[in-house]
């Protein structure tokens, strides 16, 4: 780089990798890390694989004022995500996550 107005110069991202808010367009690579958690943790032999029950849970939970949906993206590329929901706790009334 020589400092001059015309040297060229690595083009950056729009945004830098990290965790953002979930958008529609995520919901099938939400689905499929939804699968994938339930295929290889000891959760396997307790749960049922149904990709229609995530969606719907996903989608309810971006719609919810009380959750959201976070996810990873590292380059353009989902890796990651969360789901958060607040509730009333049944025991004491306090708003949880």
């Amino acid at each position: 780089m020589n400092g001059s107005p015309d040297a060229e110069f690595e083009e950056v991202p729009e945004r830098a990798p990290g965790p953002r808010e979930a958008k529609d367009e995520d919901r099938d690579r939400i689905v499929e890390m939804g699968l994938r958690f339930i295929e290889e943790s000891p959760y396997q032999g307790f749960l049922r694989l149904n990709p229609e029950a995530i969606s719907r849970t996903v989608e309810a939970t971006m719609a919810s004022p009380a959750g959201t949906v976070v996810v990873l993206d590292v380059s353009g590329k989902l890796e990651g995500m969360i789901l958060a929901v607040l509730y009333e706790h049944p025991f004491t009334g306090d708003r949880t996550a």
